[in-house]
């Protein structure tokens, strides 16, 4: 005979009674954005990744076994440890949601290796990724972090994990992209980025939450903490970078990327910018300066920054030459709830090979909830094929703003 003892309360959650209307929005947002690997016609890609070099397959498939690790590790860790400390029951939901599209994200990459790669080079990339030590440094990092007892502390890491870390990998797709090879594996790449902003921004949000519970001190305590381990996982992500992408001599790309996207990980936190002189300092004091000033955020609009020096300088006069057959077409980087600027490619139909950007700052609150689901699907339809893509992840790299065509 089964003896009942007491026990706390179970509530059903009850989706006509919201607490923090976010928790629906995000919901329907993940719900609305639900896709899977196999709808994405992979082998269509075997032709071009048949022209890669033996140097490139391998960088590639090590660039998604990386990426495989840390969605595994959201996908058993992350999201679960979130639901511990949830505030409701929507939350929770939500961050189940999280769990799930992870596993589905790490499935992906498999789905690739099975169709593009041999058994033994993803074997190799396997035992690579497990001896690798940047790589697993990052892991451990973030998993340490995870297992602690403090709700903030936990989604300082994920946020970051989210919105920074995968982006390392995340360039090599779109550098492929823009040079018309392997473009349905980017295709399903800009799917999982999709999730991933979505991710970073709710998160983010949650954490922003938390922080305006929480008294002045514990809440500066808090700051320090994340742009420390924020300046920890920036020092391992280029060597880590370094690592992987001196063979074909695009560090220095990745790099700007990475600076970009540290910057983009701190502002769903609502925190400031650094720049990249500052990052790329090997002390605590690197951020020392941010931690001061702290930038103004608001719950609903979390990450709001000012433009960036080079944002406000005059807009480029357009090159001589260039046919009056052109195209616009505005780009913008999902996810990100801060002031965009906004980048024009013009792109020449008669000259594929020229294109000018313009640089047009606006300020504009973009949420999760107003970004189109194809955003990162739907291509300039007159422009050069897919070169827009890389300009769509370099929109805020001032590295880029003024280089030639």
């Amino acid at each position: 005979m089964t003896t009942v003892t007491s026990a706390p309360l179970v509530r059903a959650i009850n989706w006509n009674i919201i607490e923090d209307d976010k928790d629906l929005e995000v919901w329907n947002r993940l719900t609305s954005n639900f896709w899977l690997p196999e709808k994405v016609p992979l082998s269509n890609d075997i032709p071009s990744w048949a022209t890669l070099t033996p140097k490139e397959q391998q960088l590639t498939i090590r660039v998604f076994t990386g990426l495989t690790l840390l969605d595994t590790i959201q996908n058993t860790v992350g999201a679960p440890a979130l639901i511990a400390d949830a505030l409701t029951p929507h939350e929770e939901a939500v961050y189940s949601n999280i769990s799930f599209m992870e596993a589905v994200h790490a499935r992906s990459y498999s789905s690739i290796f099975s169709t593009l790669c041999q058994t033994p080079d993803v074997d190799d990339a396997y035992r690579w990724s497990e001896e690798n030590r940047a790589l697993q440094k990052k892991a451990g990092i973030i998993l340490a972090h995870y297992r602690s007892d403090d709700p903030l502390l936990k989604k300082v890491a994920s946020v970051f994990l989210e919105s920074f870390l995968f982006y390392s990998g995340f360039y090599l797709p779109m550098y492929w992209s823009s040079r018309a090879k392997l473009t349905n594996t980017a295709d399903l790449i800009r799917l999982i980025i999709r999730d991933e902003a979505v991710h970073g921004y709710y998160i983010g949000y949650k954490f922003q939450k938390g922080l305006e519970k929480v008294d002045a001190a514990r809440r500066q305590q808090v700051k320090n903490f994340a742009f420390d381990l924020m300046q920890d996982l920036y020092d391992n992500e280029v060597r880590y970078t370094e690592e992987l992408y001196d063979g074909v001599g695009w560090t220095e790309d990745v790099k700007t990327f990475l600076h970009y996207n540290a910057n983009k990980a701190l502002m769903n936190l609502g925190m400031k910018r650094c720049s990249r002189r500052r990052w790329r300092r090997s002390t605590r004091r690197s951020c020392r300066r941010c931690r001061r000033t702290p930038t103004k955020t608001t719950t609903s609009s979390p990450g709001q920054g000012r433009p960036t020096s080079s944002a406000r300088r005059s807009t480029p006069r357009m090159r001589t030459g260039i046919s009056e057959d052109m195209t616009a077409m505005p780009v913008f980087q999902a996810g990100i709830v801060h002031s965009i600027p906004l980048f024009f490619l013009t792109a020449d139909r008669q000259n594929k090979r020229r294109i000018d950007i313009r640089n047009v700052f606006v300020e504009r609150q973009i949420t999760a909830s107003l970004l189109p689901n194809n955003q990162f699907t739907q291509p300039c339809a007159k422009g050069p094929s897919d070169q827009w893509i890389m300009f769509q992840y370099r929109n805020c790299l001032d590295d880029f703003l003024n280089a030639p065509p």
